[in-house]
């Protein structure tokens, strides 16, 4: 991982930079410079690309001219790495368990099949997972439903959040009720429903995956 091998730099850079007799250097294994004296320019193979790998050497530079702490330093990046992944989970839909799913399908077994379109916004984390689920609940009851596609969307101001369902005028009222229900059950939050906006194709429904509500 990144913050290992900036750790790893991090005591070589520093020890580097402390006054010592020259003498023989030897390296062993990869990513081990060997080196020698003082003010030396030395080439580090890691394994990292060149934009990385001048990155890593500017901070390093800046930690030396600082004089940083190296271990609070990493503390620091744990801590941002932790808040990263906490926000993304935040932001992404949960995996449907086996009995959410197991539900989802009983709900729908009973009802004529229809089409069904799934869509999500591909800036959405986790939204292709969840469409694959739905895609899965639908194939198993026996619904037409193409593979789940993208939809690129543009934003004025705040994008939308949560998932939006529409159907084509024909589509029988009672069997969106259910499907309605059974989808905001297993997802724990209400679905928009696009009454005022039918789809031209009469006995279709579309669905669309947005950012989870926070």
């Amino acid at each position: 991982m990144i913050p290992v091998l900036a750790l790893s730099l991090l005591f070589a850079v520093a020890a580097a930079a402390q006054p010592s007799p020259t003498g023989p250097a030897t390296a062993k294994g990869a990513c081990s410079p060997a080196n020698t004296g003082n003010n030396n320019t030395f080439q580090i193979n890691c394994g990292v690309g060149q934009e990385q790998g001048e990155a890593l050497l500017r901070l390093l530079n800046q930690v030396l001219e600082k004089q940083i702490d190296p271990a609070q330093l990493m503390a620091k990046l744990d801590e941002i790495h932790n808040d990263v992944r906490n926000i993304k989970a935040n932001q992404g839909w949960p995996e449907l368990t086996s009995k959410q799913l197991a539900q989802l399908e009983a709900s729908l077994k009973p009802l004529a099949p229809m089409t069904v379109k799934v869509l999500v916004d591909n800036a959405v984390p986790d939204s292709s997972r969840l469409a694959r689920q739905l895609f899965s609940v639908f194939t198993k009851v026996g619904w037409p439903a193409p593979a789940p596609g993208n939809q690129v969307s543009t934003y004025n101001g705040e994008p939308p959040s949560g998932v939006f369902i529409r159907w084509g005028q024909t589509t029988s009222p009672k069997s969106i009720e259910v499907l309605v229900d059974a989808i905001s059950t297993a997802l724990g939050e209400k679905l928009w429903v696009m009454k005022d906006q039918p789809l031209t194709s009469d006995d279709s429904i579309e669905i669309t995956i947005y950012w989870k509500a926070r």
